[in-house]
């Protein structure tokens, strides 16, 4: 482990990718005890207390305060009942948040205390992939202006366990990078599911049409990541002129298929930013209330 282990996280909302991220700390040395997790599913809560000794509460503040580092994964419906149950714990920590949609400006807002500026507070928005829970993910990295080089280092190392990592310059690539990588991999099960479909259509058993496909989208994708030759090199190499390759991909071109994603795409990032502001909307009108309350 490189980086500090002496720091405590407090992983409020463990579901499925901070559940994969605390079994990857865990797996790379990280103290179990320093550790704790909370969920609203009781169940869920237990199993992860005795399969990764780690401290487990059902309260956000309990361990909140525990804590130097506090992760954030509610569902973003839940953002505005849970931040100000942590205001009182937030105060000189940072807090780390896998919340899509989430905007830094939003979260600071609704952490900041009476005490405290709403600027004042270290945020670091990540944003990881699916294939982060078999530790071959992507996350997206954005820090609030002050965070300290230390905190992002060990926010950088935190994902590393889980996959690989890249810091954007500006939050509003966060839009373009939910499209890419946080949908991506959807998009490849997509062509999956048709070329399955395809081969099952045309004489292969279910089993048989899943190996084909699986085998050859693991084989293109490693030799993607290995390979000195760009994608464009790599698909030529197998696109002999007068080739079935060539069929396929002509008749592709002739059908817009550039076209059709590059506008697939855009609507996505457009969506992606209209549910920002709208979310943004509705937990800044709450969390304003909230800190009115708090000066009063």
């Amino acid at each position: 482990m490189s980086f500090n282990t002496k720091l405590k996280i407090a992983c409020i909302g463990a579901g499925k990718m901070l559940t994969a991220l605390i079994s990857g700390l865990v797996a790379q040395g990280y103290p179990p005890g320093h550790i704790i997790a909370t969920r609203r599913d009781l169940s869920a809560l237990e199993y992860l207390a005795k399969r990764l000794a780690i401290q487990v509460t059902a309260d956000n503040a309990h361990a909140a305060a525990q804590a130097d580092i506090i992760i954030l994964g509610v569902k973003p419906k839940q953002v505005v009942a849970v931040l100000p149950e942590l205001q009182p714990c937030c105060q000189g920590k940072l807090i780390v948040s896998i919340l899509a949609g989430v905007s830094v400006h939003s979260l600071q807002l609704g952490l900041a205390s009476g005490t405290e500026t709403a600027t004042g507070l270290s945020v670091i928005r990540a944003m990881p992939n699916l294939p982060c829970q078999i530790t071959q993910g992507i996350t997206g990295l954005f820090a609030a202006v002050g965070v300290s080089a230390e905190h992002k280092q060990w926010v950088q190392n935190l994902f590393a366990v889980v996959g690989k990592t890249l810091w954007l310059q500006q939050e509003a690539m966060m839009h373009v990078l939910t499209v890419v990588s946080g949908s991506g991999p959807a998009y490849f099960f997509l062509l999956q599911e048709y070329l399955m479909s395809f081969a099952c259509q045309q004489g292969f058993a279910r089993d048989e049409a899943e190996t084909l496909v699986q085998q050859t989208m693991l084989g293109a994708a490693m030799m993607s990541g290995q390979c000195k030759e760009d994608v464009s090199t790599l698909r030529a190499m197998i696109t002999s002129p007068g080739g079935v390759t060539e069929e396929v991909m002509h008749y592709l071109k002739q059908h817009n298929l550039e076209q059709i994603w590059s506008a697939a795409l855009t609507s996505g990032r457009v969506h992606s930013h209209m549910l920002a502001q709208n979310g943004d909307a509705r937990n800044d009108a709450k969390n304003t209330e909230q800190l009115k309350k708090n000066s009063d």
